[in-house]
């Protein structure tokens, strides 16, 4: 048997190493690109093409704003209500400098009597003619599930948890009179007020995630609608319209959520004493019409708000212990009564109003409340 010499060994070995890189390094090189491609598309989401002209839908939207701004008042006026995704989203956009006014701590819960004007961003642009007040019309309480809080971080679970089942949102209409000529206008602004349950004294610090849910609650506009005619003309009904933009966990899903809340405020000249308020939910598939002394009692728990969503903390704080955003898990609103989507379009079909319910808030809020 003839003898293998130790030179002959390598180079079989190194005939074998050029045949599998000549197979084995487009293998790599292909496993290696699909891994990058896989890496990169769980960590920057790619837009799909609907996904992108949707967002040039809704950036020239955002260019786009028909509303009336009354500088003397600070007060802005719509005359039809966005009800598309697209519309929504730009009019959410728009309104950025709109988001509700958050109390700050140790201020009275409540008002009964007009005071200088409080609240203006810019005190330069104060008219010195204006006095303030504001009417709590619904409270919003935050609870979390059991199976929740088992996934916050056990050393901040209890503070956490004790904290958010401790206190709730009063969301309160801001209304101005003219000193002068004692003539009233609802503003198109929210208030919002965090305060301890049972308590009805003073308003507490915002926190997160409190901070960014209430910054997701947008003044849109005001609309405003004569009440009588001619002679028998009392004073003008007027609509503050809230667009709320939430984020829904379906199906351990996050999805996007619009909805409204529409607050009609009416009475004398002199005083604006009746309040009508209109929630929608399931992104607007149900309207929920609100008992008219909701906003008037403080909440002793959570099951008294008119308003209860249980939520799950999807971010932290950069110390990985206190929430910072949350989704909605489920919302429950206590109601004095609750109309369809589906019965509205049959209502404005057998009235014969033409167009979406954009165009007609005024005549499907006294549909709805009439229930």
């Amino acid at each position: 048997m003839p003898r293998i010499h130790w030179k002959h060994i390598v180079a079989i070995l190194g005939l074998i190493g050029c045949v599998a890189m000549f197979f084995g390094l487009p293998l790599l090189r292909s496993q290696r690109w699909e891994h990058t491609e896989h890496s990169s598309r769980s960590h920057v989401p790619v837009k799909s093409q609907a996904e992108i002209e949707e967002e040039n839908e809704i950036t020239a939207a955002v260019a786009t704003d028909e509303s009336q701004y009354a500088p003397e008042i600070g007060i802005r006026y719509v005359k039809q209500i966005p009800t598309t995704k697209v519309a929504m989203e730009a009019a959410f956009r728009q309104r950025r400098s709109d988001a509700a006014i958050m109390l700050p701590a140790s201020e009275p819960l409540f008002m009964t009597h007009f005071a200088r004007e409080l609240y203006r961003d810019d005190p330069t642009k104060r008219a010195s003619s204006l006095l303030s007040t504001r009417r709590a019309v619904f409270s919003i309480g935050i609870d979390i599930n059991d199976s929740d809080i088992r996934q916050i971080p056990w050393l901040s679970r209890s503070s956490v948890v004790s904290f958010v089942q401790g206190h709730f949102v009063s969301l309160q209409a801001w209304i101005v009179q003219d000193e002068l000529t004692d003539q009233w206008h609802l503003h198109h602004r929210p208030i919002a007020a965090l305060a301890h349950y049972g308590n009805r004294h003073s308003t507490h610090t915002f926190v997160s995630p409190i901070t960014e849910t209430v910054a997701d609650i947008r003044g849109l506009g005001v609309i405003r609608r004569e009440v009588g005619h001619g002679e028998t003309k009392t004073s003008m009904a007027q609509t503050a319209v809230w667009l709320f933009k939430s984020i829904r966990m379906a199906e351990s899903i996050p999805s996007t959520y619009y909805d409204y809340a529409f607050v009609r405020v009416s009475g004398s000249d002199l005083e604006p004493n009746r309040f009508t308020v209109v929630l929608t939910a399931n992104n607007r598939t149900e309207w929920h019409s609100l008992s008219a002394s909701d906003g008037a009692h403080v909440p002793y728990r959570s099951s008294d708000t008119s308003t209860l969503g249980f939520v799950h903390f999807t971010e932290y704080a950069s110390d990985g212990l206190h929430p910072k955003a949350s989704a909605t898990r489920s919302l429950r609103i206590q109601s004095k009564s609750v109309t369809t989507l589906d019965q509205i379009v049959a209502y404005l079909a057998k009235s014969e109003l033409e167009g979406d319910w954009g165009n007609h808030l005024s005549e499907i809020l006294d549909f709805v409340s009439a229930k």
